[in-house]
């Protein structure tokens, strides 16, 4: 498991990224303050690098959510779900959004 870590991370690195050490507990960090805007920076860092990272695309859609940017929050939550079709997190959050834009019948 580090060896997948060191790899990212070195992969990252020579990615030339401003933060090239960043993760998705980077993201969650800002979540956790309610620093939507700070998680959607720190995710679109890593997706530009990693652009097959359903998590990040999932944790930018739930903090674009949470800003009422409803359209691209739905198109991050697809792009993750395209990537892993069963990432339960993105269709919870998808759902949250339906919801929450009255889209029920999603």
């Amino acid at each position: 498991m580090a060896t997948c870590c060191t790899l990212c991370s070195s992969w990252l690195t020579a990615a030339g990224q401003d933060s090239p050490n960043l993760t998705v507990a980077d993201i969650e960090r800002h979540l956790a303050l309610k620093d939507y805007a700070g998680a959607i920076e720190q995710a679109q860092i890593i997706v530009d690098a990693s652009p097959w990272n359903a998590d990040a695309f999932n944790l930018m859609g739930f903090a674009l959510r949470h800003l009422a940017r409803f359209g691209e929050a739905e198109k991050a939550y697809a792009r993750a779900l395209r990537l892993n079709p069963d990432h339960a997190g993105a269709h919870e959050y998808l759902g949250e959004l339906y919801i929450q834009t009255g889209h029920i019948d999603q």
